[in-house]
């Protein structure tokens, strides 16, 4: 297989003297990590609401405005295949998380705080890869780490 084979679309994003480093993907892995038991009983009690909700105003027959109001609260949203760039200057402190299976899952997180006592929270994440230190090393070169 060649190496930049599926990866035609990604030219039209790099720069002259740019090349690709490392190329992946993450492997199968479960919907829902470990971070989102705290909110998955919220979630499913508040959709579960939305839901009762906005169906008991539709049978009731109520007016438009109001069935037109409920649907935000009900309405899912998917976002299809978006790239996201982020400059080297930009990335977060890395850490690794090490599976079982052997994959692992680079995390970029990083906390702000602001004036209001307000906190922002940035992460991203490179999940189950099969190949961690490949995509380890390649982040390292990015950053000029090596």
């Amino acid at each position: 297989m060649e190496y930049m084979e599926g990866m035609e679309f990604i030219h039209s994003c790099l720069e002259e003297d740019e090349y690709v480093l490392w190329r992946g993907k993450p492997g199968k892995k479960n919907t829902f990590s470990s971070r989102d038991r705290a909110v998955l009983p919220f979630a499913l009690f508040w959709t579960a609401f939305a839901l009762l909700l906005e169906g008991s105003v539709i049978m009731s027959g109520a007016p438009l405005m109001y069935c037109i109001f409920g649907a935000p609260f009900v309405l899912i949203i998917k976002r299809d295949k978006d790239i996201e760039v982020y400059l080297p200057d930009e990335l977060p402190p890395m850490k690794i998380e090490l599976h079982k299976n052997g994959n692992g899952t680079i995390i970029f997180s990083k906390e702000t705080y602001s004036r209001r006592r307000s906190t922002y929270y940035t992460c991203c994440m490179l999940e189950d890869l099969p190949d961690i230190a490949q995509a380890q090393n390649a982040i390292n070169i990015m950053k000029g780490k090596e």
